[in-house]
């Protein structure tokens, strides 16, 4: 798995679980911290990209 941006994202939680097919990852230019990277990027509230995440993933329950 390999990626940029969100795509560098997925594996990281793809290597939480452990697949035993997995033999490696390959992300860049990722997320390295959530806080700065997404909800404060340049020291600004950025709430549109985080609220539009959440609603996705509460859309898929």
């Amino acid at each position: 798995m390999s990626g940029t941006s969100y795509l560098a994202v997925s594996p990281w939680f793809t290597t939480a679980d452990q697949p035993e097919h997995l033999a490696a990852i390959n992300p860049w230019e990722g997320v390295s911290d959530v806080y700065r990277d997404l909800v404060m990027r340049g020291g600004i509230p950025d709430t549109g990209f985080a609220r539009q995440l959440r609603d996705r993933d509460r859309a898929r329950s």
